[in-house]
């Protein structure tokens, strides 16, 4: 089953975005594989409160919980300086455009069986961001629909206030049909169109950008190419 959340239909061909390093983006290019993680490995104590909370009321149903759902975090930003110092912090990342319906059918298109399969699904959705104690009660009343994929998905986009700037758009994919404990899950994907962009690092040495973009364009990415001029400092000219 395939579906999308919190987010209306136009939305769905809006520009999101996410940041990496080059070493994966020419992995990425090799073997056509998107990495989606268990959110156990988030840092955020809050986006592991559901699964934590099931595991004092249902410890069966948590380890199954956490074992069966898998996601990754895009973001409506086009740019930011945080996003930089945050994500490229060797200052040689990479930043990557697609829009959620792309991101989508990516998915649909590896797999086909997943619309008909109801062990295995994928929602996008974009973060709802509410008080922490809005978040409690927020769980408390789904607590019921977790038991469902659209519940278990549901829960994964609520998010602390604090953290609103992030903007973040998630693709998650929840396989009950899983067999081994990897914390990550590798779907196949024809990364050279489902990538509309590819931004370089605005610190990274020209000589670098140079020699990156050949490579890429190289191995068959025909896609834009350049270099963030987040830091270019404007000439100004005097009369």
């Amino acid at each position: 089953m395939i579906n999308y959340t919190t987010l209306n239909e136009q939305e769905l061909d809006k520009p999101i975005y996410r940041i990496f390093s080059i070493d994966y983006l020419l992995e990425l290019f090799s073997t056509n594989e998107l990495t989606l993680v268990k959110p156990k490995l988030w840092d955020d104590p809050f986006e592991n409160l559901l699964i934590n909370t099931l595991v004092e009321n249902d410890i069966t149903f948590a380890n199954s919980y956490r074992q069966n759902i898998f996601a990754q975090c895009w973001t409506l930003h086009r740019e930011t300086d945080a996003m930089w110092r945050i994500y490229s912090q060797n200052k040689d990342g990479i930043k990557i455009k697609t829009t959620p319906r792309k991101l989508l059918f990516a998915i649909l298109k590896s797999d086909t069986n997943i619309q008909f399969d109801m062990r295995r699904s994928c929602f996008i959705g974009k973060v709802q961001y509410i008080n922490k104690n809005d978040i409690l009660e927020e769980l408390k009343i789904k607590s019921n629909s977790l038991y469902d994929n659209s519940g278990k998905a549901i829960s994964l986009l609520i998010k602390r206030i604090e953290f609103r700037h992030e903007k973040e758009v998630r693709i998650i994919f929840l396989d009950q049909e899983i067999e081994n404990n990897s914390d990550t899950k590798k779907i196949k994907i024809n990364s050279f169109d489902l990538f509309e962009e590819v931004v370089f690092d605005p610190r990274l040495s020209e000589l670098k950008y140079i020699a990156l973009s050949n490579y890429i364009k190289f191995v068959g990415y025909k896609g834009k190419i350049s270099k963030s001029q987040l830091y270019n400092v404007p000439k100004i000219s005097y009369r």
